[in-house]
């Protein structure tokens, strides 16, 4: 989830129960405690996306971390503004998991909300950045870049409209608390209405492959965010022949076919990734992996991809690379998030 969208939610969350005298205190810190857990975000600027796969979301996205952003937030807030520590401390508290929630309902790898324990909890309601324009240009590790890719996520996404809106609703409302609270529930009723939606999308998926999975028994079966239209979604069925792509729409009900794949591969060259500290953390991660290998001059490349975010034409989503020498010895890796052009054996080269 962008920066924005978290500040804002942590604002209308300290609003909604702080005392009057000490409102914009409140606001201002609440926002500064739920953007915090996104401290982990300076991982992006090693020399490749691996460090930001394994510390993103990691510890600042925890249950143990909340306490100590909120105590830190709070002794600001007090030292700055004079606010009473207890409350802000209490408020703070609910601003950083306000954080937490976000993230998890995001279509992405999930937070490691149990940490040090590495599983990972995500709901994938909706995308919260924009993976099919400018969040292709992630790996220029630019201010800007990052600044436009949440901007335009603020203009798509209609729960970023939502939380925006009633953030400005709140600044102008006589009664801004109250203006708060309904800005939280309506935000709330909107993730529900997500939810059920996403229900609707696999149950269509489910109905239109009949009783024996379209040519198969059917091991996986889900649905997936492919916009930001909440109608939107990406329908991944797993099957004893294969894995099959879908194009699901919950307000028409139209299921179409996108693509048939083979099973992820198990060859031998794809075992020889497995001990990379790349494929380690990928898997670590993806909510389905999926695995093929092209030979190349002097070897082969192995491409690992997480097909839950397999809806974009044109950015490659969530992306391992691994190349081998003829005699499988691992001569280069990779991770990156997102890549500018989907994988193809013209792009492999170390």
């Amino acid at each position: 989830m962008d920066f924005v969208t978290h500040m804002a939610t942590g604002a209308l969350v300290a609003q909604s129960v702080c005392p009057p005298e000490h409102r914009w205190a409140f606001a201002l810190v609440g926002a500064g405690a739920a953007v915090v857990p996104d401290i982990d975000f300076v991982a992006r600027l090693g020399k490749n996306d691996l460090s930001f796969l394994k510390n993103h979301r990691g510890l600042t996205h925890s249950l143990l971390a909340i306490p100590i952003i909120a105590t830190a937030a709070a002794a600001s807030g007090n030292l700055l503004f004079d606010a009473p520590f207890w409350p802000l401390a209490a408020t703070c508290v609910l601003a950083a998991f306000s954080h937490l929630v976000l993230d998890v309902t995001t279509h992405a790898s999930g937070i490691a909300w149990l940490w040090p324990h590495r599983k990972r909890l995500t709901w994938s309601l909706f995308i919260g950045l924009n993976p099919l324009t400018s969040s292709a240009r992630c790996s220029e590790r630019r201010v800007g870049t990052c600044v436009r890719c949440s901007m335009h996520s603020a203009i798509l996404n209609p729960f970023v409209a939502l939380v925006l809106a009633g953030f400005l609703a709140s600044l102008a409302a006589p009664s801004w608390a109250l203006a708060s609270r309904i800005s939280l529930g309506v935000a709330a009723l909107y993730l529900g209405a997500v939810g059920w939606i996403r229900w609707r999308a696999s149950r269509l998926l489910r109905k239109s492959l009949g009783d024996d999975g379209a040519g198969g028994a059917i091991e996986v079966l889900r649905a997936f965010p492919a916009g930001f239209s909440p109608m939107r979604w990406l329908g991944l069925v797993g099957t004893d022949r294969g894995v099959r792509l879908f194009d699901v729409n919950a307000l028409t009900g139209r299921v179409e076919p996108r693509s048939d794949m083979p099973p992820s591969e198990d060859s031998p060259v794809v075992q020889a990734t497995l001990d990379t500290a790349t494929v380690r953390e990928f898997l670590g991660q993806a909510m389905h992996p999926y695995a093929r290998s092209y030979a190349v001059a002097g070897g082969s490349v192995v491409i690992w991809r997480d097909l839950a975010l397999a809806f974009s034409p044109v950015v490659s989503l969530y992306t391992a690379r691994v190349v081998l020498d003829g005699q499988r010895r691992v001569v280069a890796e990779r991770f990156l998030e997102r890549w500018a052009v989907p994988p193809d054996t013209r792009t492999l080269a170390p």
